[in-house]
């Protein structure tokens, strides 16, 4: 008989990442802040009339989008956007943009450097948290910096993720890795609504958890800077993948208006009293 031939050797399984900290026990205690303070710190979460599109745009050109851009498409919540706009559409709130293209309604962002709490403040740099309509077909940019924020499901062991202070209360939110700087309007901090109990509850990134996120955020951003000098195309693919992906994302919207605002007015009719 002829011999057998020796197996090779298998490689040995890669040990398992180690579960986060903080994954197996959050916190949910409220956070306070001074009320004495006349400055925001870095890692407070704040309340921003501001879209995702400035961020993509600022990074991708080097310039804002145009006011056009800025009045019809963002990647955000789709949810907020069909909402926002039904109610526009049905008369019982302004249009969901004011006149400088900013949305009515604030999104939260953490903000990266110290800013006095004062209506005068100018300018703001932030990241921007998003729930990108819970889809995964997203536009590579966004892919490429988005960091999800417990609970998320993609929060993961091994996975760059963000736990802020109290924990945050709801799933499919991220982080747009990308420094927004912003003159949009910045309403106070986001309030923790869970606790009315106690007045100004608000949330915040630890320094340890702002400085993850800073430093995944700029390791994004340095991979895609290599990326980009072996492809000089990159930059202006993503662009244009992004403004079809929001295009697509205003169209999918003016359809869940067109079949639910019909819906609301006919619910409306039968529910509506006598006269």
């Amino acid at each position: 008989m002829p011999p057998r031939a020796s197996q090779a050797p298998q490689p040995k399984p890669l040990p398992l990442p180690l579960p986060c900290e903080r994954c197996q026990n959050p916190s949910y205690e409220p956070y306070r802040p001074d009320s004495k303070l006349e400055v925001y710190r870095p890692g407070d979460i704040l309340a921003i009339h501001e879209r995702t599109s400035v961020p993509v745009y600022h990074f991708l050109t080097g310039r804002s989008p145009s006011s056009r851009m800025l009045a019809t498409k963002s990647w955000g919540s789709m949810g907020y956007v069909a909402w926002s706009r039904l109610k526009a559409t049905l008369g019982n709130s302004p249009d969901a943009t004011t006149s400088v293209g900013q949305p009515r309604e604030p999104r939260p962002c953490v903000i990266l450097h110290e800013t006095p709490i004062s209506p005068s403040a100018a300018e703001v740099r932030v990241y921007l948290f998003a729930t990108f309509g819970g889809s995964g077909a997203l536009p590579r940019i966004l892919k490429h910096f988005r960091i999800p924020i417990y609970p998320h499901q993609d929060a993961l062991p091994g996975v760059t993720h963000a736990h802020t202070t109290p924990e945050w209360p709801t799933g499919g939110t991220w982080i747009l890795g990308l420094v927004c700087t912003s003159n949009a309007r910045v309403r106070g901090r986001w309030d923790d609504r869970r606790h009315e109990s106690h007045l100004k509850a608000s949330f915040k990134l630890s320094d340890e958890q702002l400085a993850r996120i800073i430093t995944r955020s700029d390791a994004r951003q340095a991979n895609w800077q290599i990326l980009s000098l072996k492809d000089r195309r990159m930059a202006d693919r993503a662009l244009q993948e992004y403004r079809v992906s929001t295009s697509c994302l205003n169209s999918v919207v003016r359809l869940y208006l067109g079949c639910h605002t019909g819906i609301l007015h006919s619910h409306l009719r039968e529910t509506e009293p006598p006269s």
